[in-house]
């Protein structure tokens, strides 16, 4: 696509200041370089390096790393997670209110992280965010309406923080889904699995269960557990142990990292020793081999070998003994 001689010196002007501000030495660990930002730019937000840089983009960016305490690093970071989208929105009109609006509910580190964690968050529409907070506020509400022994903890007569802020907090990029086809299908899920009086508490626990993808990720987590004898689960995906005996945290467990290299190097190695499904779950590759019995060396290297290529068990092996 031909552009014109100016829309090049702008770019090019765009490019060269964003490379003098970049932390070069936080790329380099991490085998990157300030052309592999620029060119997600170039790719994803090409407005924002057609802005005029010592009028516009400077500015823009100034702001932001003033407004929320950002060293070079930071912004780095920043650039990496799409802060491109930021940029190419006006500061006055629109990325100075959502942040206004942001800290009504959250102080000023918390305020950092979360842009840093999800920057296009700052790309909604403040009457977007606002419905979507508002739609975990009505989800809070129901459900102490409904189950009133579920109600928020106070202490030292401060109420407990909501669950959208909560959300906001740990897993900002749930924000920036679409809610009626992506977050609302695996509430619905996560409401099943673990039954709905325990909804509220599992969304604060691990809010990060909503951007995971049901199918890739959940369903076949869950289906691990159950084949493998750790977890019983139904027909329709319901836990039927007590809630209190699986954790959302080891269904968001890695299955093709963690459970299946894992389990598959046990029955290899040491097939009498069955580990908790704590262990299996949660500990580090030192302690879980520690634990085991098994070389790490080895463990590691099964991992990276055969780690992509490992599927769920068949139901007809051997599961581990009870």
């Amino acid at each position: 696509v031909a552009i014109s001689t100016e829309s090049t010196a702008r770019i090019n002007a765009s490019l060269t200041y964003l490379d003098s501000v970049m932390d070069t030495e936080w790329l380099e660990k991490r085998k990157k370089t300030t052309s592999t930002i620029t060119e997600q730019l170039i790719m994803r937000w090409p407005a924002a390096l057609l802005l005029d840089t010592n009028t516009v983009l400077k500015p823009r960016a100034e702001y932001l790393m003033r407004r929320l305490n950002m060293t070079e690093t930071d912004f780095t970071v920043f650039l990496n997670r799409g802060g491109g989208g930021p940029l190419a929105c006006s500061s006055e009109d629109k990325i100075r209110p959502m942040l206004e609006y942001l800290q009504t509910m959250l102080n000023q580190q918390e305020l950092k992280n979360c842009v840093m964690r999800m920057p296009l968050l700052l790309n909604l529409a403040i009457e977007t965010l606002q419905s979507r907070v508002e739609f975990f506020d009505d989800i809070e509400r129901r459900h102490f309406a409904r189950w009133s022994s579920h109600t928020p903890n106070v202490q030292q007569g401060v109420e407990e923080r909501s669950l959208a802020v909560c959300i906001l907090t740990i897993a900002p990029r749930v924000f920036v889904l679409n809610f009626s086809t992506n977050v609302q299908p695996k509430i619905d899920f996560i409401s099943k699995v673990w039954g709905e009086a325990s909804l509220v508490r599992n969304l604060r626990q691990r809010p990060t269960l909503m951007s995971m993808n049901v199918e890739s990720n959940l369903k076949p987590t869950l289906d691990f557990y159950n084949r493998t004898g750790y977890v019983l689960v139904s027909d329709d995906w319901k836990i039927c142990q007590q809630e209190t005996v699986v954790s959302t945290s080891y269904v968001a467990a890695s299955l093709n990292s963690r459970l299946l290299p894992r389990w598959y190097f046990v029955r290899s190695q040491n097939p009498s020793y069955r580990p908790s499904l704590s262990s299996i779950c949660t500990d580090t590759d030192a302690r879980f081999c520690k634990c085991a019995g098994l070389d790490l060396e080895q463990y590691l290297e099964f991992k990276k070998e055969h780690g992509p290529a490992l599927e769920l068990p068949d139901p007809s092996d051997l599961q581990l003994d009870e």
